[in-house]
């Protein structure tokens, strides 16, 4: 998903222009770091999203580098958050989820 269409997203939800299929589907930036834990290559999928004054900034999710099977490197969900947002992280809000094998939100421990 772009920047452009999370902040479209972002914007129908907060307006309520629109409903979730589900009533316990989350709206907002929990809906968009949920889309993005999905893009995790990762068993622990963790998606961000970097808000500022209601609008997106950036978002980001964990991935995993193997090689020959093993894991050589990582990138944190709100680390790739923070580094798409270059200089605009000032006054913003990080909201950092993970979601369960099922696709439910679950709790994280800090890093």
């Amino acid at each position: 998903m772009t920047i452009a269409g999370a902040q479209h997203l972002y914007k129908a939800c907060k307006a309520r222009a629109f409903s979730p299929p589900d009533k316990t589907e989350p709206c907002g930036p929990i809906r968009l770091a949920k889309k993005e834990a999905e893009k995790s290559n990762y068993k622990f999928k963790l998606g961000a999203v970097l808000t500022r004054g209601g609008a997106i900034v950036s978002t980001g999710h964990n991935s995993v580098c193997y090689m020959a099977g093993r894991i050589v490197g990582s990138v944190h969900a709100e680390h790739q958050a923070i580094l798409r947002a270059r200089e605009r992280t000032r006054g913003a809000v990080l909201t950092v989820i993970r979601l369960t094998g099922a696709g439910n939100l679950a709790m994280s421990m800090p890093c």
